[in-house]
């Protein structure tokens, strides 16, 4: 279940998403981009643990970009708390660089001390969504009172185009629309959202494919589907989307999902 943040907040956290892993066995789920980084808490008693390296995540990390789509196991009955931030929001609330945790989990301690636990025990504490709620926006609404830097304004416009296009555009093309260099566009998107101009705009078009591909649920129109989300056509759709999920759509669409970008394989 997604849940908005308070209007004074949107410009940092995009969503919190709630949801419940149904039983208490061992299930193995993949995870690939949607171009945001992400704060998660483990709530109940349960544990995440990465297959490629055998790691079990802490109960609450920090989410960075990624280039690859990663699986882990869920072991125990699980309740996951996901703060999605704005494409630059981690960066404007800690002034910590996009880039510095690509393909990273890391420890929310780190980053934001031991609050971050006392925040997490009133979470795990909580019977009603509606109390979850009020306790992030007042944890993030006082982070916001001390940031120290703001999204650039000429990156903010281009990201506002990519949303606009729905990424069906070049970055050379987004440079012409924003009359900046293609070295100062990619020197922004790393900085203030960790992965490249080209990557973002991949992952928009992507998530507005599957907007459309769960809207329509035809694959009789899965050429037009293609040609409408800004891919050449058919073959170049399905290498994307397997480069970024990890196979192909027609093979998404009957999988058992948690999150958009979160399915059980």
């Amino acid at each position: 279940m997604q849940y908005a943040p308070s209007a004074s907040l949107s410009k940092y956290i995009k969503h919190y998403l709630l949801f419940n892993v149904p039983s208490n066995d061992q299930r193995k789920y993949r995870h690939f981009s949607n171009g945001h980084q992400g704060l998660v808490f483990i709530l109940k008693n349960g544990e995440l643990t990465l297959l490629n390296s055998r790691t079990k995540l802490p109960e609450t990390f920090v989410l960075g970009q990624l280039s690859k789509s990663q699986e882990f196991q869920i072991k125990g009955t699980v309740s996951v708390l996901i703060v999605l931030f704005q494409p630059s929001g981690f960066y404007e609330l800690t002034s910590i660089p996009g880039s510095k945790y690509i393909n990273s989990f890391e420890d929310s301690r780190l980053i934001f001390g031991n609050e971050i636990l006392k925040l997490k025990e009133r979470l795990q504490l909580c019977s009603d969504s509606s109390i979850m709620i009020n306790y992030l926006d007042s944890y993030f609404t006082e982070k916001a009172k001390g940031r120290q830097h703001s999204m650039t304004p000429s990156l903010e416009n281009a990201v506002g185009i990519i949303n606009n296009e729905k990424g069906r555009l070049s970055v050379n093309e987004l440079c012409a629309k924003t009359g900046i260099t293609e070295r100062k566009i990619q020197r922004l998107f790393f900085e203030q959202i960790g992965i490249s101009p080209k990557k973002f705009i991949g992952n928009i078009r992507l998530h507005s494919f599957l907007r459309q591909l769960r809207n329509e649920g035809d694959f009789s129109s899965l050429t037009k589907l293609s040609l409408d989300a800004g891919y050449y056509d058919q073959a170049h759709l399905i290498r994307e989307f397997q480069k970024i999920v990890g196979i192909a759509p027609t093979e998404y669409l009957k999988t058992s999902r948690l999150a958009v970008n979160l399915f059980e394989v």
